[in-house]
């Protein structure tokens, strides 16, 4: 079915290892009575690889959705400081932690 898209069968299980780890986790930290982010967000990369594997443009949808919520989950952890939701969206700096 792929040997035409051997990119496109690798992207579907990059999506779907990270969608399955994302879920793991977020299981798990919201039985600790943390925060859901990571299971939805896992629950959404799982649907995002499902549709690419049926070649659906809605896998890009839902993977854009997925964007936007996790930059109003930053927004909303980081409180008012742009400095903060910065350091939570642009990846690793120095350690430091960007609390409220």
């Amino acid at each position: 079915m792929f040997r035409k898209a051997p990119l496109l069968a690798i992207t579907i299980m990059v999506i779907a290892i990270m969608g399955l780890g994302l879920t793991a986790g977020g299981v798990w930290l919201a039985v600790l009575g943390g925060s859901i982010y990571y299971l939805v967000a896992g629950i959404l990369l799982l649907l995002t690889s499902w549709l690419l594997a049926r070649r659906r443009a809605e896998a890009l949808w839902v993977y854009a959705a997925l964007l936007l919520g996790t930059m109003a989950w930053a927004i909303s952890e980081a409180c008012p400081s742009l400095r903060a939701v910065w350091l939570r969206t642009s990846g690793p700096r120095d350690g430091r932690s960007a609390s409220c």
